[in-house]
């Protein structure tokens, strides 16, 4: 399966839907890190890994660094999702041959 293209509306969906589950970028953040790290363990410690060696230690980077993972899991969630919906257009069309 190729790399999904995002589309503006399943962009504006996953946003939409972040507002709707947390009161803030942090508070998100902290409930999708647990899903992730059940989900795609692997790639959740490759991503924190890599943030620690951009941000070592000190106040100043944990800010920086929990801004790097919010950016992660809102790309992994527009990607999942857009896979997602190929699959379910693929099923669909399926159905209907």
């Amino acid at each position: 399966m190729a790399m999904p293209t995002i589309t503006e509306e399943t962009a504006m969906a996953v946003l939409d839907k972040m507002t709707k589950d947390s009161s803030d970028p942090a508070a998100w953040t902290l409930k999708y890190a647990e899903s992730l790290i059940e989900e795609q363990p692997a790639l959740f410690y490759t991503i924190t890994e890599n943030i620690k060696q951009l941000y070592p230690e000190g106040e100043a980077d944990l800010i920086q660094a929990s801004k790097c993972l919010y950016l992660a899991l809102v790309t992994y969630n527009l990607i999942k999702t857009s896979v997602e919906i190929q699959e379910l257009n693929t099923l669909f069309e399926s159905d209907e041959e």
